[in-house]
Parts: structure tokens; sequence; C-alpha cells
């Protein structure tokens, strides 16, 4: 039986968050069902997490971080410094 973290937690795959009540500060995403957490190097690495450690855990989702397009990353590096 395959389990959909991503339903189990609520959130979108490669999405972002955390666990509230934890007193780790780690950041977390899901990836073809397989649960990653940001080490301090800031990589992803495969969490090493049971699964009925988790139970009932309220999460964090965080928020998405902005894709720029192609344009607008060439309008930002024409920008003059002055109005940075």
């Amino acid at each position: 039986m395959k389990i959909d973290l991503c339903k189990i937690f609520g959130v979108e795959e490669g999405e972002e968050f955390k666990f509230k009540s934890w007193d780790f500060n780690l950041t977390y995403k899901i990836i073809d069902d397989t649960l990653y957490m940001k080490n301090l190097a800031d990589e992803w690495v495969l969490s090493d997490m049971g699964l009925n450690s988790l139970k009932k855990i309220e999460i964090t989702k965080l928020p998405k971080k902005k894709q720029f397009t192609d344009d607008e990353l060439c309008i930002l590096r024409n920008i003059d410094k002055e109005f940075k």
C-alpha cells in the first residue's frame, strides 16, 4: 500500500514546510513521496524520521519563493544601482 505523504501533511509536492511543535528549526519538503529536510549546509537530504513520530503533528507551510521570468531578470539587472 503506497502512502501519499503530500495528502497526509496537506502540502503540495516540493512545497517547503516546518513542524510546529518541534524545537528544531528544520525545513522539509516532499518529492516523489519521499520526505527531505534541509541540513545545516543548506542542502536537501533524505530525512531519517520515521512516520510513527509524525502522527498528529501540525505543520507550518513556508511562503513560496518568487520565480522571476527571464524578462524580469533582465529588467532587474539593468536597474540603476541607486534605486535598489
